[in-house]
This record gives structure tokens, sequence and C-alpha cells, in this order.
């Protein structure tokens, strides 16, 4: 198993079909696809990133982040098709190494209360229920949450 983490963009071919993954489960767990909080665009900001892990040359998952303001930023598209091996894990590592890299110092996210999975799954690497913000203040089904970062 070589496992290999490339910076990409949304729209590559590495990434297409692990986006387009993401929004079918999203859509059986939560009835929304999550394409409504996610633009390629936001992309060409100089603090965002987009990033992919390979294992053994196969694109298993990916995740971004983008700027929140000055001192934080967001993970948006978070997926690992791969489960019980570590993968998310690693590429979670990954995208805070990056936003710590990029200048950030907390890091904060927003899912469906109902994808029980994924608030496990962050709550397990130490991330913490915060308060909502943004478009997820007054959208009741969304639970958002947040870590510290350290250099």
């Amino acid at each position: 198993m070589t496992i290999k983490i490339i910076e990409s963009r949304p729209d590559s071919e590495e990434a297409k079909g692990l986006i387009a993954e993401l929004s079918e489960v999203l859509q059986k767990i939560t009835g929304d696809d999550g394409t409504s909080s996610f633009s390629n665009e936001e992309f060409d900001h100089l603090k965002s990133s987009f990033l992919v892990l390979q294992d053994d040359g196969k694109s298993v998952a990916c995740g971004s982040i983008r700027p929140l303001g000055e001192d934080a930023c967001e993970i948006k598209r978070m997926y690992c098709r791969k489960t019980g091996k570590g993968l998310g894990k690693q590429m979670l590592q990954a995208l805070e190494i990056k936003a710590v890299n990029l200048g950030f110092n907390e890091i904060r996210l927003s899912t469906r209360k109902i994808n029980s999975t994924a608030v496990e799954f962050y709550k397990a690497n130490n991330y913490a229920i915060c308060e909502a913000y943004g478009k997820y203040l007054h959208q009741p089904e969304s639970i958002c949450l947040s870590k510290l970062l350290t250099n």
C-alpha cells in the first residue's frame, strides 16, 4: 500500500469520480447532495486547497479547505471511499497540515446531524461541536464542529 496525497482541483480527473460518489452518498443519507455549498471557482483563492489521497495510484479520498476569514478555514467535500483502513484520518490530517501551512489556526465544518458516521468521525479526531456559522446559522438539521490547530 503506497499512500500519496496530491494537490489537485475539484474538476480534475482524479477528483471528479470521488466528488460524484460523495454527492450520491450524501443524497442517500441526508436527502441533499451537498453541491449547493461548494463551487470549483472557490479554489482559485490563494488560501484554498483541494487534496486527493491516492492508494497504489488510485484516488480513494479527497477533501478541501476554503477560508472563512483571516484565521479560520472550512473543510468541504471530505470523502473516503475505503473505510476501516485509516485513509479518512490521513486525509483529514493532510487537510489540517495544509490549513496550518496556509496560516489558519482554526478549522471548521458543517455536516447534517443525521450523518452520524461523519459526526462521530470528526469527534473521534478531536473536533468539538461549535456555534453555527455562515449559511448554517438557521439550519437546524446542521451540526457545526471545529478544531483549533497548532503549528
